[in-house]
């Protein structure tokens, strides 16, 4: 019985002795487990940090090489020689909008033909211009067509009651078409072309039914016109207006000098002539610089001369004149 017990006890004890194994072999691997997880968590933290640094750091090199090639870019433009930088300026000038308007404002400083720069007298809206102002901006920009033969003015009277002017020259050689008149004039302007059977101006424009046009009478003659010069150097859109911003400057008396050849009194011809060109309509301030043959207002020079607002609005297909006003 002892002997039974003595083993009863042993299995017993063997028993107690794997239990007391398997407990210390769970906590182990527990140990292990909990060892083994927090290893991982601290190598992901690890590539974590490494991979945050890398990201930051790249991403202030990427803004530092983009804030170094605006850097290059903008010195690359400042060392640019001024012609250079003047073309690159000058790119406005395939704006659709900004030609439409620059062609108009050439068109509307040419006013009073051949006493320019008359569109540049003063403030003034549409209505303050006369009726031969808008005909004689119509009148420079329709395409005047050339007669196979000249024509004799008698030949134009006699169709006529009232006799126009006694100035007319004997021979006229070209004619305009109603409807370009009408055209141009609605487009400028929003409103119909003045049809009369005569319009005094220069030339006289004599109406023909025959040719559903005008014949210009005579030309315009005579000396010591001014030279009006201008540049759009700017424009904005509002809405249905547009504002095209012009400097004006003047030569007085010296219409078409800066495309002519000049001599001295030996008859030698002059390289570099320097006329006095006025930064105003007034003709109170000359501008500084040289000016000589082929000078223009541009982008390197218009902020010397005087500014001005000219106001559009926009009509079915195109831009119409509003107005002009002297900026300060």
């Amino acid at each position: 019985m002892d002997g039974n017990m003595n083993l009863n006890n042993q299995g017993f004890n063997n028993q107690d002795f794997n239990n007391q194994n398997l407990n210390n072999t769970t906590v182990e691997v527990k140990k292990k487990s909990k060892g083994g997880l927090i290893i991982f968590i601290v190598l992901l933290l690890i590539i974590g940090g490494v991979a945050g640094w890398y990201f930051v750091k790249h991403r202030e090199g990427d803004k530092q090489d983009n804030k170094n090639e605006v850097k290059e870019e903008m010195n690359k433009k400042e060392d640019l020689p001024e012609e250079k930088k003047e073309t690159e300026s000058k790119n406005k000038d395939s704006d659709p909008v900004y030609k439409e308007l620059s062609d108009k404002v050439d068109l509307l400083s040419n006013m009073n033909y051949p006493g320019l720069g008359v569109f540049f007298a003063k403030d003034r809206k549409l209505a303050d211009f006369s009726e031969i102002d808008l005909v004689s901006v119509v009148l420079y920009g329709v395409k005047r067509q050339d007669l196979e033969e000249e024509i004799y003015y008698d030949y134009v009277q006699h169709k006529k009651v009232d006799e126009l002017t006694e100035n007319a020259w004997d021979e006229i050689d070209s004619y305009v078409l109603s409807k370009d008149l009408s055209d141009l004039h609605k487009e400028l302007f929003g409103k119909d072309f003045p049809h009369k059977d005569t319009i005094q101006y220069c030339p006289v424009m004599v109406f023909d039914k025959e040719i559903n046009g005008y014949y210009l009478a005579y030309p315009c003659g005579g000396t010591g016109y001014d030279e009006e010069l201008h540049y759009v150097y700017d424009y904005e859109l509002d809405g249905n207006k547009a504002y095209a911003y012009v400097a004006f400057g003047v030569i007085p008396e010296c219409e078409g000098c800066l495309e002519s050849e000049f001599y001295d009194d030996a008859g030698e011809p002059i390289d570099e002539p320097d006329f006095d060109l006025y930064t105003d309509f007034e003709r109170k301030n000359k501008y500084s610089g040289k000016v000589t043959t082929g000078f223009e207002i541009n982008e390197s020079n218009y902020k010397d001369f005087s500014k001005y607002k000219v106001t559009f609005e926009k009509g079915d297909s195109s831009y119409r004149f509003v107005s002009i006003e002297r900026l300060k």
